[in-house]
């Protein structure tokens, strides 16, 4: 009898189809006819591994585990888990799974990237040359470059990318604190959140959406931070008050922001904010290189191996 997949995300790349019926496993990959909680809990009876939705739009919660009664692994391809329901699974008896590690140097580097970006303000720096200018001077009044040696940095968060961030950091001569409301990081200082952001000159937000979560850095955590701080945000929107972020931009009472998730995904920008060259916006792509991709989709391929052949799962959340 073939193993059945449902694969659920709606525009699913040729290396997550091809990992999901590997070579030697006898699959039968089906999708939904369209992408609606409908036509998902319609499909749910008749899988046996469930690929996850990486758009957010399907939740996977008490309804689904109950109607997916021969389900034997949830398989989200990101990391986030925000829509799937992690103990009503468990209560099924049905391990949920994400891709541990396989893009947090991506994320890493990209917030690196995004540092040096605002802190040297290449934006403004390419466009002047564009523009037929030549500024060598003017730069320091207009743009306000700045080393990260020495930087104050922030990170909220304490998971794979929290903790590769402060290394990295570190390393770099930072002096890096975090904050976290449960794991801990050995190589950095561990700070309140209110202490974190009122003395950041960088703050990075990495920490997971979870109903604890949301909101978590609101207008009031967002008027603490520091003149001249740049926040980037790798999360998951919601977690961030980013209209305060932006509009402390605007007013120029923060250096800058980088901004890689948003709440409406895509979003509907101000073209006040558009025309900002200290803020940078990316389609939420911080974790999307070739090296991060192959890792990913290897996970979902191992782990739908390991169900055909009875060898353990890696990266269950739920045990």
């Amino acid at each position: 009898m073939s193993l059945r997949v449902l694969l659920l995300p709606p525009n699913p790349s040729a290396a997550l189809l091809e990992a999901v019926a590997p070579k030697g496993i006898d699959v039968e990959v089906t999708r939904l006819f369209e992408h609606t909680p409908d036509a998902l809990r319609a499909a749910l009876p008749n899988c046996d591994i469930i690929v996850g939705d990486w758009s957010g739009q399907l939740r996977l919660g008490d309804t689904e585990a109950a109607l997916a009664r021969d389900a034997a692994l949830v398989q989200q391809p990101t990391a986030g888990v925000e829509t799937i329901d992690l103990d009503a699974w468990a209560r099924r008896g049905v391990p949920v799974a994400n891709i541990g590690p396989a893009n947090s140097w991506s994320v890493t580097e990209w917030c690196l990237g995004a540092t040096m970006n605002l802190l040297r303000s290449y934006r403004w720096a390419d466009a002047e040359v564009r523009n037929g200018r030549w500024p060598q001077l003017d730069i320091l009044e207009h743009a306000r470059p700045r080393e990260l040696r020495g930087s104050r940095v922030g990170v909220v968060g304490a998971g794979q990318v929290g903790s590769r961030l402060c290394g990295m950091y570190s390393a770099l001569g930072c002096d890096v604190s975090y904050w976290s409301p449960r794991s801990r990081i050995a190589e950095a200082a561990w700070r309140s959140l209110p202490e974190l952001l009122s003395t950041s000159d960088l703050v990075i937000i990495a920490i997971a959406r979870t109903p604890d979560t949301l909101g978590l850095v609101d207008r009031a955590a967002v008027a603490a931070l520091p003149v001249d701080a740049i926040l980037i945000d790798v999360s998951r929107g919601g977690i961030v008050d980013q209209e305060a972020v932006l509009g402390r931009v605007r007013d120029r009472t923060m250096a800058g922001a980088a901004l890689d998730v948003f709440g409406t995904e895509p979003p509907q920008l101000d073209p006040q904010v558009i025309a900002e060259q200290n803020v940078l916006f990316s389609p939420h792509v911080a974790g999307v290189t070739g090296n991060s991709v192959a890792a990913q989709v290897g996970t979902v391929r191992d782990n739908i191996v390991a169900v055909a052949t009875g060898k353990p799962l890696v990266h269950v959340l739920n045990r």
